[in-house]
């Protein structure tokens, strides 16, 4: 867990860049997500013994990729931006979203996507 949280709080630290720039956006390939702001959030349950809850930037960073997973592979999972958040961010799901978002090759029209997606989909339903 430790390392877990450690690795985490590094790729925020880098990944926070988009926090601090005017860029509110993400780019895939030709897709554009737009990112969440941090906000307090009003409406969702707290987590008292989520630690990220109370460090507003990293858990915005977080969010977003949750929700970047989500909007890449929410057709086949429909509970994916949930689960990505169930147990403080702490589950393979997020793992996988996390190795998702970070990943180095782009995605070029009419690449096998299908393939990235499969072993993504694999990754779910064997953990």
């Amino acid at each position: 867990m430790e390392s877990f949280i450690r690795f985490t709080a590094l790729f925020a630290t880098v990944f926070g860049l988009f926090l601090t720039v005017q860029t509110r956006s993400l780019t895939f390939g030709s897709q554009v997500i737009e990112l969440l702001e941090p906000r307090e959030r009003k409406n969702a349950a707290k987590n008292e013994d989520c630690a990220y809850d109370e460090n507003l930037p990293i858990h915005t960073v977080m969010e977003n990729i949750c929700a970047v997973c989500h909007e890449h592979h929410s057709h086949e999972l429909a509970n994916l931006r949930s689960d990505c958040r169930a147990d403080c961010f702490d589950n393979s799901i997020f793992r996988d979203c996390l190795k998702f978002v970070s990943r180095k090759d782009p995605i070029e029209d009419g690449e096998p996507e299908k393939v990235k997606l499969s072993r993504f989909r694999k990754s779910f339903f064997n953990s």
